[in-house]
């Protein structure tokens, strides 16, 4: 019995589909978009920001020190804060005297000089971040800085929304 040659009859050319391969593609994107956590600075809705020409956003939030500056006859009752608050974290704790706001920018620049970046590196330089009420007298917004410079925060950030 003699061998026969095969040879193959189908003429048919594979093709790949690529449009669910677009899709998954589109759907992976979307999922990292939605769960990628951004570290944006908390805003206090009893701060009335002012406005600048030249404000920029801010855009590094990490190794930031936030403290809200009040006008105290303007904070309202109901804001959650003591009576006669000056100062307030991005927590929302409030202060009303110099030395509990010295107090809490030393303790908070050494926890932040101990931590790290979301990439495991050293913060490059510990940023105050001044939020203050565009009523607010300068005489608290100076008082803040002033004990930035007894605790060696020399890098300052002032808050503003721009004009429109």
């Amino acid at each position: 019995m003699g061998k026969k040659a095969l040879k193959a009859t189908d003429d048919t050319e594979a093709n790949v589909d690529m449009s669910p391969m677009i899709d998954c593609c589109f759907l992976l994107l979307i999922f990292f978009v939605v769960n990628a956590t951004a570290i944006t600075v908390k805003k206090d809705k009893n701060v009335k920001m002012p406005t600048a020409v030249a404000s920029d956003e801010l855009k590094k939030a990490n190794g930031l020190i936030v403290v809200n500056v009040f006008n105290p006859d303007n904070l309202k009752k109901d804001s959650g804060y003591p009576e006669g608050t000056l100062w307030a974290t991005d927590d929302k704790k409030g202060f009303s005297d110099e030395t509990q706001l010295e107090e809490y920018l030393k303790t908070r620049k050494e926890e932040l000089e101990k931590k790290k970046d979301i990439k495991g590196q050293e913060f490059e330089k510990v940023q105050l971040y001044i939020r203050g009420d565009a009523t607010a007298p300068y005489k608290y917004t100076n008082k803040v800085i002033l004990a930035a410079g007894k605790n060696g925060i020399t890098n300052i950030v002032f808050g503003a929304l721009p004009t429109k």
